[in-house]
């Protein structure tokens, strides 16, 4: 099985400003925090017991240092 990166990184994106016209800034990307939320998005219908191997997983890689 292949290991997850979970370590968060910076991107780069272009934004419309106003005032100074096109500029790039530089965000974050909080990968732990991202993957957290996707596995429990009301679309997915999880119930029971998916639900329960849903939170295992969430709680390997909420506990989990740089990959799982």
């Amino acid at each position: 099985m292949r290991k997850l990166d979970l370590r968060d990184y910076q991107y780069t994106a272009k934004v419309q400003n106003p005032m100074k016209g096109i500029e790039e800034i530089t965000l974050p990307y909080l990968v732990k925090d991202s993957i957290l939320n996707i596995l429990f998005l009301p679309g997915l219908g999880l119930q029971g017991a998916a639900l329960v191997r849903q939170n295992m997983l969430a709680i390997k890689i909420e506990q989990a240092a740089d990959e799982v």
